[in-house]
C-alpha cells in the first residue's frame, strides 16, 4: 500500500495515529508510572527512512502525551534494529523493552545501552529458546544471558565508582 497508493496509506495511517492519541490521553489518566508501545521496529521489517516517516514522529507525539502526565515512555523492540542505533537514541520516549539477543535479534544489551545513549534498556530472551530448545537447554541459555548480564552490570557499577583521575 505505501508503495502502490502513498497517499491513501499516509491518509489511513494519519487517521489510526489520531484514534491512538485519543485512546492514549485516556489511559495515561490511570495510575501506572510507565506505558509500553508495542510495535514492530526492526531492519526486517523497514528501512530506517521508513522508521523515520512513519513510526519516529507517532513515538514522539505518544511521549509528549505521556511525559504531560508525568510518566515514562518505553517501547518495544525485540527485532533487528542495531541499524536504528541512532534514531533510537534520538527518539523522545524514555527507553527500550524486550531487546532480544539473535536469532531474533541482533543486538545485545551492552551494545544497546551504548548505542542508545541514556535510554533504559531492558532484555527479553529469545523465543527460538523456548519453541526450539530442550528445557535444560533453555535453562541453559537463560542462565548465560542472566549470568553474563550481572557481570556486565557489575563491571559497569565498578567503573563508575572508579574516580576519574586515579592513575592506572
Amino acid at each position: 500500500m505505501l508503495t502502490d497508493v502513498p497517499g491513501l496509506f499516509s491518509k489511513a495511517l494519519a487517521g489510526i495515529h489520531e484514534n491512538n492519541k485519543e485512546l492514549l490521553r485516556r489511559q495515561v489518566k490511570s495510575p501506572g508510572m510507565a506505558f509500553i508501545s508495542y510495535e514492530n521496529t526492526g531492519s526486517t521489517t523497514m528501512s530506517p527512512s521508513v522508521y523515520t516517516e512513519f513510526c519516529e514522529p507517532y513515538l514522539n507525539d505518544y511521549s509528549d502525551i505521556i511525559h504531560r502526565e508525568g510518566k515514562l515512555h518505553l517501547i518495544h523492540a525485540c527485532g533487528k534494529f542495531k541499524l536504528f542505533s541512532n534514531l533510537i537514541k534520538r527518539g523522545s520516549f524514555d527507553g527500550v523493552v524486550d531487546i532480544a539477543p539473535s536469532p531474533t535479534g541482533d543486538i545485545e544489551l551492552w551494545e544497546a545501552k551504548e548505542g542508545f545513549g541514556n535510554k533504559v534498556v531492558t532484555r527479553g530472551i529469545d523465543c527460538t529458546t523456548f519453541a526450539m530448545a530442550t528445557p535444560q537447554e533453555a535453562n541453559q541459555k537463560s542462565l548465560r544471558i542472566i549470568v553474563g548480564e550481572l557481570l556486565w552490570m557489575s563491571i559497569q557499577e565498578n567503573i563508575c565508582r572508579v574516580k576519574i583521575d586515579t592513575p592506572l
